[in-house]
């Protein structure tokens, strides 16, 4: 870990453990072929939680890919077992300059990590993870987020979409609208586009000579006023397949972070 001086459907009744991580027999590679399948179509009813998983990350940081791999499991049990996990990695920008450029980085990113920052521990280092906007861990304690689910998913969604489609407008380009329903108060609307899986083979820096896999990398990020109805367009970079992209959308606290609901769609 490193620390920067910046400032589903529900579980079912009986159960007591949800093991979020593949078991140690499990090969990387047939762990890795599960991780590649697409997240349902997610918008649980108001009796249900929602948890969405933000982790901070970065090709440039030696303790990222235990973090990467642990999202990774975590998105394809969630694909398995039908629980409402939203996740979304964000690749910061700050480990760029110590020999390594990370493709997927933007400031931006960096700069949603310190908002967390100002809310929650203080901290901003990678690997670092976001649970539902009101919590943080280091990404690869997998004990804690196992804790951290089992309690997002007690919580009931105080908003969310009642409809959420994305419709092709063009090459790598699409038009998105939704039904929004619940507290929209002081809220947002972030409508984010995912790329599903990623592999990058890391020539320098802390990672140098290794070969990366990640899921679920945050590659455009609109952010707009929550409204009951919206509509807006988004674009991918054109050397994305479009098959590779699925799009999430958040609806925010724009005060105090808190996610209140969410939904995700393939394009």
């Amino acid at each position: 870990m490193r620390i920067f001086a910046l400032t589903l459907s529900a579980l079912a009744a009986g159960i007591s453990t949800f093991v979020l991580y593949a078991p140690d027999h499990v090969s990387s590679a047939t762990a890795d072929k599960a991780l590649l399948s697409a997240l349902p179509v997610v918008a649980p009813a108001d009796s249900q939680g929602l948890v969405v998983l933000e982790l901070f990350t970065s090709e440039g940081c030696s303790s990222c890919p235990p973090a990467d791999r642990v999202l990774s499991q975590t998105v394809a049990r969630a694909a398995a077992e039908g629980l409402p996990v939203l996740a979304l990695a964000f690749h910061v920008d700050y480990w760029n300059r110590l020999g390594w450029r990370d493709h997927f980085s933007t400031a931006a990113y960096s700069a949603r990590q310190r908002q967390y920052a100002q809310v929650l521990s203080g901290r901003v280092y990678t690997p670092q993870l976001v649970i539902n906007g009101t919590r943080e861990l280091v990404g690869s304690d997998r004990t804690g987020l196992d804790a951290a689910i089992r309690d997002a998913m007690r919580r009931p969604a105080d908003a969310g979409f009642e409809q959420l489609t994305a419709t092709a407008n063009g090459d790598h380009q699409w038009r998105v609208t939704w039904d929004a329903r619940g507290d929209l108060r002081e809220a947002e609307v972030h409508l984010v586009l995912v790329l599903r899986e990623a592999v990058t083979q890391v020539l320098r820096g802390e990672n140098g000579g290794r070969t990366l896999s990640h899921v679920q990398v945050v590659h455009r990020m609109t952010t707009l006023p929550a409204r009951q109805q919206g509509e807006a367009v988004i674009e991918a970079d054109p050397s994305v397949s479009p098959e590779n992209l699925q799009l999430i959308a958040l609806i925010q606290d724009r005060n105090t972070l808190r996610v209140r609901g969410g939904a995700s769609a393939g394009l």
